[in-house]
């Protein structure tokens, strides 16, 4: 015990010297009056140097920003701003609160002070969160997320009358801002007349029910009584708190509010609480008499989930007969089940606007192609080539209207029908599917699904994610504040200033600032949603948004387990990793597949013991290394399994062995055609992620080969 002593007394005298430290700058000192200028000129050149050197860990940087000292009042600035943060992440709070506190109020004071509230609001000391929030106000008169923060503080210390007058004075000023929602709330427990306090909390619920504050009201109001008629308000709270068990016990079906708005929540409640058959039953009931096509097309959806078999066949011709809405809807699910030719050609000829007209003329089309009746499939293919050119399924007809003219012997038509589609969508699926007939010069049939051999792969283990803008650039379009924010890398404040403002900054902006702040999520959203009607990959803007789309994340990592002893394409790993998880690394699917590569853990420990590795445990999955070393490892002996066959080996992911097994010993499916094949897989999901897969797989080789 005696050795541990002076650790002891060395921990005991850090927190004395930091908690006097941070009492004294509190109520002893003044604040520094500074004519800070953000728009000096200075060099940035030695904290960049720190900060960007890949040798140094976040520790080693701390520790070199703390002994580096600037003369220039900006660059001092920038650097305990960085210090704080720094700290922060590394979890000394003690350094992180101290260079807070010494960093000057005009330097970045919406972000620069956050530290020091954090820190206030952990220790419960209310007087510096009142001073500090008081100080910004000052600073920054216009934010009203620091007067939210300043009337929370105050209700907390009971200062009703200056809580309710800054509460106030930001629903007046801010009456769009999620603020002014919350103020709401703060308003009405301020309220001293219990009846008056419930109402507006009932008000509150009714207009917010998900709100952060929604589920507090509700608690608050659920112990009065008599509140059999405002019930449904606080049973959706519930609800979207996830709470079905609270909720099932609020909804009340026949009171007098119990309206459309509810009908899917309560459904939808019931199925959580394993009422199924319930839920079904209302379901039914309430799509006959639903007005509203938005919440019609819910909860048919719902239904859907619930019953997809023909014994829901009979209850959908009831509702297609009685309902007021969603007609073309209703007779494509009713032809998704029949799955007769007759019922999709009724719903392309009576509703040939519908968004389900493209689809249920491809299906007509496509039960002509399979029994092999090609002169009414042209037909159908060149009605639809002409009138849908937008919907998904146009790429679809073309590649099985070119294979027609194959199978007639007609290959110039072919050619031409190939090559429309190929202008019409370069990028699509069905587009690669095309281009690979047509670079084979003979349109002969050819083993296109194979994993390419070792010879013919690229691999890039340097990959770096094009920037979207610069400290120039931000500094020119919207201010020193965005500048400043870049040189010090604060990039999630960046991206949530992008957020908390839509107004002022554009998707574009978003997405650049979502991939500095390491977000992939979002980032591969927004990407793939700007490049949705871009195709040109020659343009330079155009195969960046691409590239941030299908980006290269964690390539070193990648390159390292696909070795030459591996079949592996590096471009198949991203293919999947894009599909299974986003380049999230703590990712976790409904059924327990965990990490990048979605790696179940029983497989992670029979994958370990090959490679000779120590047990995993569930949560070193979450670890990018880790995950991806046996990740990589399981994918290689799936594709030796299937004889590099990717079709086959992606299905499995997603399908299982077993039922791969199956499907691919079945004639009836087309496993001599393999595109076939792919259009017969049973399961949708799975037909659709293996052309996911493989169309990932494509645009990487495209991409960066």
């Amino acid at each position: 015990m005696k050795k541990y002593l002076p650790l002891y007394f060395f921990l005991s005298l850090s927190l004395f010297l930091g908690l006097a430290y941070y009492t004294f700058t509190l109520f002893n000192s003044t604040e520094k009056v500074t004519n800070l200028d953000l728009k000096e000129k200075v060099s940035n050149k030695e904290i960049s140097k720190i900060l960007d050197n890949p040798n140094l860990s976040k520790q080693d940087k701390l520790n070199k920003l703390i002994k580096t000292k600037f003369s220039s009042q900006l660059l001092e600035n920038r650097r305990k701003y960085i210090i704080s943060r720094l700290a922060d992440s590394l979890g000394e709070t003690m350094i992180a609160y101290i260079y807070s506190y010494e960093t000057d109020y005009q330097y970045l004071p919406r972000f620069s002070k956050r530290i020091l509230l954090d820190y206030a609001a952990k220790v419960g000391d209310e007087s510096a969160i009142i001073n500090t929030l008081e100080k910004l106000i000052e600073t920054v008169p216009n934010e009203p997320e620091f007067k939210y923060l300043l009337a929370k503080s105050y209700v907390r210390q009971n200062l009703k009358e200056n809580a309710i007058k800054l509460l106030k004075e930001i629903q007046e000023k801010y009456p769009k801002s999620e603020y002014a929602l919350g103020a709401d709330y703060y308003l009405a427990n301020l309220e001293e007349d219990a009846e008056s306090r419930n109402k507006k909390l009932l008000n509150y619920i009714e207009n917010s029910p998900k709100a952060s504050l929604a589920l507090a009201a509700a608690d608050q109001l659920s112990s009065i009584e008599n509140l059999k008629n405002e019930s449904n308000k606080l049973a959706l709270v519930y609800y979207y708190a996830e709470d079905y068990a609270k909720a099932l016990e609020y909804f009340n079906i026949s009171a007098s509010d119990f309206s459309e708005k509810y009908y899917l929540a309560y459904a939808r409640t019931l199925a959580k609480n394993k009422q199924f058959d319930a839920a079904k039953s209302f379901l039914i009931d309430k799509l006959k008499i639903t007005e509203s096509q938005s919440i019609a097309s819910e909860m048919l959806s719902a239904l859907k989930t619930l019953d997809s078999s023909e014994a829901l066949l009979p209850a959908l011709k009831e509702i297609y007969t009685l309902s007021k809405t969603n007609q073309d809807e209703l007779l494509f699910n009713i032809a998704e089940i029949t799955r007769l030719k007759t019922d999709y050609e009724e719903v392309y000829q009576k509703y040939p606007e519908s968004n389900y007209a493209a689809e249920s003329m491809a299906q007509s089309f496509w039960m002509d192609y399979k029994r092999k009746a090609y002169h009414l499939a042209e037909k159908t293919f060149n009605e639809h080539w002409q009138k849908y050119p937008t919907a998904k399924s146009h790429s679809f007809v073309a590649v099985w209207m070119g294979k027609i003219h194959l199978e007639r012997n007609n290959p110039e038509e072919a050619r031409r029908v190939f090559n429309n589609l190929i202008s019409a969508h370069p990028l699509d699926y069905y587009a690669f599917r095309a281009k690979d007939i047509l670079n084979l010069n003979k349109l002969s049939k050819e083993k296109w699904y194979l994993l390419p051999s070792r010879s013919n792969l690229v691999h890039i283990s340097d990959w770096k994610a094009p920037e979207l803008f610069n400290e120039t650039k931000l500094k020119e379009t919207y201010g020193t504040e965005m500048a400043e924010l870049y040189i010090t890398k604060s990039f999630d404040h960046i991206r949530n200033e992008a957020l908390k403002h839509p107004e002022s900054f554009d998707k574009r902006f978003l997405l650049a600032a979502s991939t500095l702040a390491a977000d992939s999520l979002s980032s591969i959203s927004l990407a793939s949603e700007l490049v949705k009607d871009l195709s040109d990959l020659n343009d330079t803007e155009t195969h960046q948004l691409y590239q941030l789309a299908y980006p290269l994340l964690y390539s070193d990592l990648i390159g390292d387990n696909v070795g030459a002893d591996s079949i592996l394409d590096p471009f198949m790993v991203h293919a999947l990793i894009r599909q299974e998880s986003t380049y999230q690394p703590q990712t976790i699917s409904p059924v327990g597949a965990l990490g990048l590569m979605q790696v179940m853990p029983y497989t992670a420990y029979d994958v370990a013991r090959v490679l000779g590795l120590p047990k995993p445990l569930p949560e070193d999955l979450f670890k990018p290394d880790i995950n991806i070393k046996i990740g990589t490892k399981f994918m290689d002996e799936v594709f030796r399994k299937y004889n590099r066959n990717m079709i086959y080996a992606i299905a499995s992911y997603n399908a299982g062995p077993q039922r791969v097994l199956t499907w691919s010993q079945n004639p009836n499916l087309g496993n001599t055609d393999m595109d076939l094949f792919v259009e017969n897989i049973p399961y949708a999901e799975t037909k659709n992620y293996v052309k996911k897969v493989l169309s990932n797989y494509w645009l990487y080789r495209t991409l960066y080969s």
